[in-house]
């Protein structure tokens, strides 16, 4: 079946770096904002004998004069997946399925692999990062996350040491909330809808933008746990 493909990216900005925070909230007004939701889900097709919905993928060979992405991957999927929230567990995962050697032309492509892969996207003026998701009728069918290789990249290990350089595991870790079907957030303060809005939303790990030196997306903020409860 011929599908619909979106890309969602991850914004550059010239913002300077911020420190993280999160609380929840009793309210559900707070955790469930529709941008962060999404319209976009993985279909009960991918359940596996646990009842979870288990979404395989894959990361491609290396590129030199980058960082590898296989275990940040790893651990960016990590925070997706079987997320407790509010005395239950979220029935959704992501499971790595090793090494993929998809030639450079081919990585986004609509090939049954979910791919994670260094790319040149639209160059040097381009996002940071995107997520390209095929979809039929809303359901998800397969989900490519590209990073851009015309950007300055570091190891989460080595972030102190880089601190202008984006992170591999805090980008990563907000594409694959686009690989699982969450939208990005963007707020302006004292927007029309703001009361649906807490006030650390610039640190939820679906905020839409970004700048060399961040790493509080790999921490999920409650609404980005909420949006992952209330989908699956």
């Amino acid at each position: 079946m011929c599908a619909r493909m979106f890309a969602l990216a991850l914004l550059g900005t010239l913002v300077l770096p911020i420190m993280a925070y999160s609380h929840c909230h009793n309210d559900r007004q707070y955790e469930n904002p529709a941008t962060i939701k999404g319209g976009d889900y993985w279909p009960d097709s991918h359940k596996n004998d646990e009842d979870d919905i288990e979404i395989d993928y894959k990361v491609n060979q290396n590129k030199t004069g980058m960082p590898d992405l296989g275990a940040a991957s790893q651990s960016a999927s990590a925070h997706w997946s079987s997320i407790p929230f509010q005395g239950r567990r979220v029935d959704f995962k992501f499971t790595y399925k090793g090494r993929a050697t998809v030639p450079h032309p081919d990585v986004d492509n609509e090939d049954d692999l979910n791919l994670v892969a260094w790319d040149s996207l639209d160059g040097p003026s381009s996002a940071p990062a995107e997520c390209h998701l095929y979809i039929s009728n809303n359901e998800i069918e397969e989900f490519d996350i590209l990073l851009n290789y015309y950007y300055d990249w570091t190891h989460h290990a080595d972030r102190y040491q880089n601190p202008t350089k984006y992170c591999t595991l805090d980008v990563l870790t907000h594409e694959f909330g686009h690989g699982a079907g969450l939208d990005d957030v963007y707020y302006e303060p004292g927007g029309s809808d703001r009361e649906k809005w807490c006030v650390d939303y610039r640190y939820y790990t679906m905020n839409g933008t970004s700048a060399g030196g961040e790493h509080f997306r790999t921490t999920l903020a409650c609404e980005d746990k909420y949006a992952m409860y209330d989908k699956y």
